[in-house]
């Protein structure tokens, strides 16, 4: 998929601070924005867009890493939700970075804590999964998860069964009920209380062509959903049950931008598993499978994201997997592989590490494009571009080990 289509205006600076911005500063390159970008891995084609901050020790040198940049506005990415402390310290008045696009700290709070939502969901008579907190006993018989209150990408999640009660749990957890279903994230945008439907994907959950060593890891995305011929358990119904939770959560939880439900989806019920209240890895799916720029939303201009953009670059569907590292190695110089600027056009490769970068066991190596007239070809191409990639060499096993 490419387009020579591009944002007919330029606006200004915008910071993008996170766990990888990579995603975010290419959404922000689409919307006319100029990214500056403070993260772990200062990706090759993070620098392709964006000026890179440097970041000492992430997250806790942030706002000092950032405090000279001048901007017009800033946003968090992943997983920055689990230091609201930062987002606070970040979001002092008069910064030079300008306001915070997205919502604050004490939103942050509300949403990502699982008692909180499930309460407000079942106040609306809205579907729930039950939580339990890390003092209770549920039985260990596989119908409950155990999950970190720090979560991200799957990280630590797994099945209570009687293997789970003889195995530490070292973080502050809880117990949330187990549903079945596939694995889906719809992403709203709200601003002065009007909340938009953006559009849904479904979520790769440990893909054995990503090598993810966690058993519940985001391993990527495929999208849109919504769209015809997508995923038929999405109905009118179902979409209109998002919508409402999205609202409840969004006004409850003094949600602002861009944010995702992430869901469980069968044929009958729709699960709520988590809120993610900021710009997520599935909205560049969205973006290239529909040829419109969300980042607008984020910062709250509704209703005038299609007049500015002339943009013909959308696919039928588009899908990425992360491709994770079995053991710790150093990555060669891998720039050859960068594509061209052009931002409506899709990578076959992302998220690419500077060379003799140092990629640690269980880590992300980078992340693999396709598309695709329908869901599962798309679905094919992405899991054979994956298998390619590693057979052309992005694996431990034929790179140059420490």
């Amino acid at each position: 998929m490419d387009s020579q289509s591009v944002p007919q205006q330029r606006r200004g600076r915008v910071l993008i601070v996170g766990g990888s911005t990579r995603a975010a500063a290419w959404s922000a390159v689409r919307a006319g924005w100029q990214p500056i970008c403070a993260d772990l891995f200062a990706d090759l084609d993070t620098h392709q867009v964006a000026q890179v901050i440097p970041v000492r020790d992430y997250p806790r040198s942030l706002p000092d890493d950032v405090a000279s940049v001048e901007a017009e506005g800033w946003f968090y990415t992943g997983a920055l939700e689990n230091h609201p402390e930062i987002i606070e310290q970040l979001a002092q008045p008069n910064a030079s970075y300008g306001p915070l696009w997205g919502t604050t700290a004490a939103g942050l709070r509300l949403v990502r804590d699982p008692f909180w939502l499930a309460a407000t969901l079942r106040s609306a008579d809205l579907p729930v999964l039950d939580v339990e907190p890390e003092t209770a006993t549920p039985p260990a018989d596989g119908t409950w998860m155990q999950k970190p209150f720090a979560s991200a990408g799957g990280r630590a999640i797994r099945v209570w069964d009687k293997f789970a009660t003889e195995t530490p749990f070292a973080e502050p957890h809880y117990f949330q009920r187990r549903a079945a279903g596939e694995s889906c994230s719809a992403v709203f945008c709200v601003e002065s209380q009007e909340v938009e439907w953006l559009g849904a994907s479904q979520q790769f959950i440990n893909l054995a062509a990503s090598h993810a060593a966690m058993p519940f890891a985001y391993c990527g995305s495929i999208g849109l959903i919504d769209k015809p011929n997508g995923l038929d358990a999405l109905t009118n119904a179902t979409r209109h049950t998002l919508t409402r939770m999205a609202e409840t959560v969004a006004q409850a939880g003094f949600l602002r931008g861009l944010f995702s439900i992430d869901f469980l989806l069968d044929r009958e019920h729709v699960w709520p598993t988590e809120i993610n209240p900021r710009y997520t890895a599935s909205v560049e799916i969205l973006e290239l499978s529909n040829g419109r720029p969300l980042l607008p939303t984020h910062r709250g201009h509704v209703g005038h994201r299609n007049r500015e953009f002339a943009v013909n670059a959308a696919a039928p569907f588009v899908a990425k997997v992360i491709l994770y590292a079995p053991q710790r190695f150093t990555t060669p110089d891998l720039s050859h592989i960068l594509l061209g600027t052009s931002p409506w056009q899709m990578p076959i490769l992302a998220d690419i590490p500077a060379p003799g970068a140092i990629i640690e066991a269980e880590w992300p190596i980078c992340t693999v494009f396709a598309d695709g007239q329908s869901l599962g070809e798309c679905r094919d191409r992405v899991i054979q571009q994956a298998l390619k990639m590693r057979r052309l060499g992005l694996t431990p096993e034929s790179l140059s080990t420490d």
